[in-house]
């Protein structure tokens, strides 16, 4: 009997074996009641003194007390009952051996219990769950920790189901990767004197847990002893990933202890703040690195929980959400996976994880039209290129000590000069390419493509250096002139093409850059001076007519801003 206010017995607490007190159990019967019918619990129970299980009863507060003002009724009951459900889907990530919470509800008419909610490790992994953590928790009881690390990662599938509703039953599944670590062998001289401290009594086991389900990436990771701690500003930590840690926590068991809530000398000199310091710096990093590297081993090889890439993305921090305390444990866990294989480069025929240093990083826009072009020439030419979350890639930035490979215009021509002649873009993705390459004003990485638009609906081959160039190509500004030279389109360039890409060929041509040696359509007449001995400038230079004779009810001379129509 637990008797905080000392009503009933001296002391706060009293055992009482109700066997040997059968006559008096017998003049109190109302005390009786509320255990009858309740969990196969009836009167044999209390004459027998035996009860297979352990049962609470906690009478709810109606009066103030000494203790405490709150007093509950049935709606509060409800309101607790309706928080509870909304976190029963983690309270049995970290717990070492309740695999099963059930709500029962048991009115004042009825004489039995009726089933309202429940939730469960899922019949397809409680007994692997069930193992694992028996073996982990059996190798913490014997010591074998404190001279190695001790880690094991398990794949959780929780259950829930409401009854609430008589005519219909509501189950969700919740699938989630947990890793537990135990942190002994190399650690720091003062962790290791606070785990061996008789007064702490704490064991440096800390864990993580990542959700699998796509529809929980917006749900903020939750801080846990155990159990989930309440959510408040104390226990925010900005993360996607739920952390557990054997912390020393506050009086009222709800919140971990932490320095700034203390004097300067108390940070220092309580052991609860030195264990929960030390807990972050070596032991919470590790478990996190550990979740990730378990997390890209299962998806490498296949798993059939159906872990995904986006999933093991949306696990790794965004270091600008992090709330303060937890950026150096974040910093540490980036600087421990850039050690290990942690971008995804996929191809059509094989997809692997690979280390950042040996990565190439998609940094073009997803909207850009070009992005999808560029991101094929790279696959095809066996480029380790990879996409990865804008978060992702500013960590890597932020931590990597080495300089990231990026995507450039330089890559993507030097990538498509392999493949030009295998990989058959069509003509839209080819010019998607020409503007991409000719807005960097670096016409030398168009030596040698053939991206050069031709009007007979083909593709010649620039040439940076115009004298390696086997012909010239033309540019003409209307239809209308190209009409007058039938039979030649091999010689000029598309004119149905955008006006921002017509004009940086123009640019480039004009600066005698590139472009297969293009010349203007006037050059083109002047040329062929003995074919059309004849031909119309308008005062902007542009050739009008070119023939052997101006045509026949068309005065050239009279048009407005034709100059002159002369001899070759």
């Amino acid at each position: 009997m637990i008797d905080p206010q000392q009503f009933a017995f001296p002391a706060s607490s009293h055992g009482w074996n109700l066997s040997k007190h059968s006559k008096l159990l017998s003049t109190i019967p109302h005390q009786l009641e509320p255990f009858i019918g309740t969990f196969d619990c009836d009167a044999g129970s209390f004459r027998s003194g035996f009860y297979r299980g352990t049962m609470f009863r906690f009478p709810l507060r109606t009066q103030p007390s000494a203790l405490s003002s709150s007093l509950y009724n049935e709606e509060k009951m409800r309101e607790l009952l309706e928080n509870f459900e909304a976190d029963a889907r983690h309270l049995l990530l970290f717990l070492r051996s309740v695999e099963r919470i059930s709500i029962y509800e048991r009115d004042r008419t009825s004489k039995t219990c009726r089933l309202v909610y429940r939730v469960e490790l899922s019949d397809s992994c409680v007994a692997d769950v069930r193992k694992t953590r028996s073996e982990f928790v059996e190798k913490l009881r014997d010591g074998a920790w404190q001279d190695r690390t001790l880690t094991t990662s398990s794949h959780v599938t929780i259950t829930t189901e409401s009854f609430r509703d008589r005519s219909t039953t509501q189950r969700q599944r919740f699938n989630f990767l947990v890793t537990n670590y135990c942190c002994g062998g190399q650690v720091s001289p003062l962790f290791r004197n606070l785990f061996r401290d008789p007064e702490l009594g704490y064991l440096p086991w800390v864990g993580a847990a990542m959700s699998l389900d796509a529809s929980e990436s917006d749900v903020d990771g939750r801080l846990f002893c155990f159990l989930p701690l309440p959510l408040e500003a104390n226990s925010v930590m900005g993360l996607p990933v739920h952390i557990h840690g054997f912390f020393a926590l506050e009086q009222n068991r709800k919140y971990v202890k932490w320095p700034g809530t203390y004097s300067f000398a108390d940070t220092y000199m309580d052991k609860g703040l030195l264990w929960n310091q030390c807990l972050l710096r070596e032991a919470v990093p590790k478990a996190y690195a550990g979740l990730l590297c378990e997390a890209v081993r299962l998806h490498a090889a296949h798993s059939a929980i159906g872990i995904t890439v986006p999933v093991i993305y949306h696990a790794f921090a965004n270091y600008s959400s992090l709330e303060r305390r937890w950026e150096p444990v974040i910093t540490t866990v980036y600087l421990e996976m850039l050690k290990h294989p942690m971008v995804y480069h996929s191809s059509s025929d094989v997809g692997e994880w690979i280390e950042a240093k040996n990565a190439i990083f998609n940094n073009l826009e997803p909207s850009d039209e070009v992005s999808s072009v560029v991101m094929g020439i790279l696959l095809a030419s066996n480029v380790n290129v990879v996409t990865v979350p804008a978060h992702v890639l500013a960590a890597i930035r932020r931590y990597a000590p080495f300089s990231l490979n990026l995507v450039s215009p330089t890559l993507v021509a030097s990538a498509y000069q392999t493949v030009q002649t295998t990989l058959g873009l069509h003509w839209e993705s080819k010019m998607k390419l020409l503007r991409y390459l000719l807005r960097q004003s670096k016409y030398e990485l168009l030596d040698n493509l053939e991206l050069l638009p031709l009007a007979n609906g083909g593709f010649d081959v620039f040439h940076f250096n115009p004298k390696k160039a086997d012909r010239t190509i033309y540019i003409v500004t209307s239809t209308e002139l190209q009409t007058l030279l039938p039979g030649l389109k091999d010689d000029f360039l598309e004119i149905d093409i955008d006006d921002d890409i017509k004009n940086m060929l123009m640019k480039a041509a004009n600066r005698g850059m590139m472009c297969s040696h293009c010349r203007s359509y006037d050059r083109f007449i002047r040329g062929r001076g003995s074919i059309f001995p004849f031909f119309a400038l308008t005062a902007e230079g542009e050739t009008l007519y070119a023939g052997e004779l101006p045509p026949g009810g068309m005065s050239l001379s009279g048009r407005r801003n034709v100059l002159h129509l002369q001899p070759l």
